[in-house]
């Protein structure tokens, strides 16, 4: 699954909504916002993910 800035932003938005509901009080279920954390989380792995193979190809020697 490729992945771009635009759904980095939307992880890092989400993830500010979520901080948001917790300092107001807002979250009566925290364990939904933990699985939320937890989904950002795994985005921006899979975004380093890319890069670092992005990275690696482009140092790569050619032939």
């Amino acid at each position: 699954m490729p992945l771009n800035s635009m759904e980095l932003e939307r992880a890092s938005t989400r993830l500010a909504e979520l901080r948001r509901r917790l300092n107001d009080g807002q979250a009566k279920e925290a364990a939904d916002i933990q699985r939320e954390v937890l989904l950002i989380i795994d985005v921006v792995t899979a975004m380093l993910n890319v890069l670092d193979r992005t990275v690696a190809a482009v140092k790569r020697p050619s032939r």
